[in-house]
C-alpha cells in the first residue's frame, strides 16, 4: 500500500470507526418465555444504563418476531454501543445463556427451557467492562475490554460460575480495544480481536486454562468481529476498510495464515460477522450503510463477495445471528429499534421476512443469538 492517504479517505475511515463504536449471586426469577412450545427464539440484551435486560423474541408463523419477555439481568449496561461482538453466549447444549453487564463488570447466567427462562446469578467478570463471551464444554471465557484481559470460568451444573485460577491473560497492550473473543472448534485455542492495535491474539487452552497469548498483525486495519467455522477457519471483519479477511488457524501451534485478504464489502463500517453453520456463506453487518453483505466460502476457505442487501439508511446494522439449519439470518438494527429477519437462499441471496414493530428497548442493544 502507498504511504500517503488522502484527507477524504482519512475522514471516511474515521467515520467508519465511529459507526462501529470505536473511540481512539442474586435470587432466582422464572418467567414464561413463549406461549408456543418449540418456536424459534431470538435473544439480545438491552444494555440499558438504568438496568440491563435479556430480551427474548419469538418467531411467529409468518416469520416475523414478537417481543415475548424482557427479563432483568440484575446488572447494568452502558446505555450505548460497546464496540464489540459476542455480548451473549450459549452453552453448547443450549440449556444456559450468559450475558455481559458492561457497566457493572459482571456476567449474568440464565437457564433456558422450552417454555421458561430462569435467572440464576450474576458473577464478577474478573476485570473491567466485559464485552464478549464464548463457551465450550463446561468453560466460559470473557473479554474485559476496559482492563485489556480475558478470564475463564468453570460452568457448574447449577449454572453457577467458578473463576479458574491462572486463566486471566493480558491482551497485547493497554487500551487496545478488544472486540471479540471466541473458542476454536475443538476448544484448544481462544482467539481475540483488538481494534485499536490491529492485532489478533491466539491463546492456547490447557486443561481449561488459557495460556499467554501470541499476537500477530491483522491483514487489514481494525479487526473487529469474526466467525470460526467447523474447520477452524476464521472470517474477520476489518472496520477501517469495510472489508473481510479469511484465515486458517493452525491447531498445532495457534498461528494464523491468510486465505483471502481484505475482500471489500463495498459498504460502510462492516464490523459484525456471522457465518452459516454449513460453512457456505458469511455475512457482515454494515453499520454505516444499514445493510448486510454476503460472501460465499469455497472448500479452501476463499471468500467471494456476492452483494449486499439494504435495510435502511438509519438502521445502523450491527449484530447478526444465523439459525442452526443455515436458512434464516437475523440482523440487529438499533437505529430503527428492530431485529430484521431474512431467508437465506441456496445461492446466499437474502429475502426479507415480515418486519417486527419497532421497540425502544433495542436502541442500545448488543449481542444476538438464535435458538
Amino acid at each position: 500500500m502507498g504511504s500517503h492517504v488522502s484527507l477524504a479517505k482519512y475522514r471516511a475511515g474515521l467515520l467508519r470507526l465511529a459507526l462501529c463504536g470505536i473511540a481512539a449471586v442474586a435470587g432466582v426469577a422464572v418467567q414464561s418465555a413463549s406461549a408456543e412450545q418449540g418456536a424459534l427464539s431470538v435473544y439480545t440484551e438491552s444494555n440499558a444504563a438504568a438496568g440491563n435486560q435479556l430480551l427474548i423474541f419469538t418467531q411467529r408463523e409468518n416469520g416475523s418476531l414478537a417481543l415475548t419477555l424482557a427479563l432483568p439481568t440484575h446488572g447494568v449496561g452502558s446505555g450505548g454501543g460497546l464496540s464489540n461482538e459476542g455480548a451473549l453466549a450459549m452453552s453448547p447444549g443450549g440449556s444456559m445463556l450468559f450475558a455481559v453487564n458492561a457497566a457493572s463488570n459482571s456476567i449474568s447466567a440464565f437457564r433456558i427451557g422450552d417454555e421458561k427462562v430462569e435467572f440464576i446469578a450474576t458473577t464478577p467478570s474478573g476485570g473491567l467492562s466485559p464485552v464478549s463471551l464464548t463457551a465450550y464444554d463446561d468453560l466460559l471465557y470473557v473479554l474485559n475490554q476496559g482492563s485489556d484481559d480475558i478470564t475463564g470460568f468453570r460452568v457448574h451444573d447449577d449454572g453457577s460460575l467458578e473463576a479458574l485460577p491462572g486463566s486471566t491473560q493480558r491482551l497485547s497492550g493497554a487500551g487496545v480495544g478488544g472486540a471479540q473473543l471466541a473458542f476454536s472448534r475443538g476448544g484448544d485455542f481462544l482467539v481475540a480481536t483488538e481494534k485499536l492495535g490491529s492485532q489478533i491474539g491466539v491463546f492456547a487452552v490447557l486443561d481449561g486454562v488459557a495460556q499467554p497469548g501470541q499476537f500477530q498483525q491483522s491483514y487489514g486495519p481494525v479487526p473487529f468481529g469474526f466467525a470460526v467455522d467447523r474447520r477452524d477457519r476464521l472470517v474477520v471483519s476489518e472496520a477501517a476498510g469495510s472489508a473481510v479477511t479469511s484465515y486458517d488457524l493452525d491447531t498445532d501451534i495457534g498461528g494464523l495464515s491468510v486465505i483471502s485478504g481484505s475482500v471489500p464489502t463495498n459498504q460502510a463500517a462492516a464490523c459484525w460477522v456471522a457465518e452459516t453453520p454449513n460453512g457456505r456463506f458469511a455475512f457482515t453487518g454494515n453499520a454505516g450503510s444499514g445493510s448486510v453483505s454476503v460472501f460465499s466460502i469455497d472448500h479452501a476457505g476463499r471468500l467471494a463477495e456476492l452483494g449486499s442487501t439494504p435495510i435502511g439508511a438509519t438502521a445502523h446494522t450491527t449484530d447478526l445471528a444465523v439459525s442452526a439449519n443455515s436458512k434464516l439470518l437475523f440482523a440487529l438494527d438499533g437505529g430503527t429499534g428492530t431485529i430484521n429477519g431474512f431467508r437465506v437462499g441456496s445461492d446466499g441471496g437474502l429475502t426479507a421476512l415480515p418486519a417486527m414493530p419497532s421497540s425502544s428497548l433495542l436502541t442500545a442493544a448488543t449481542g444476538l443469538l438464535v435458538r
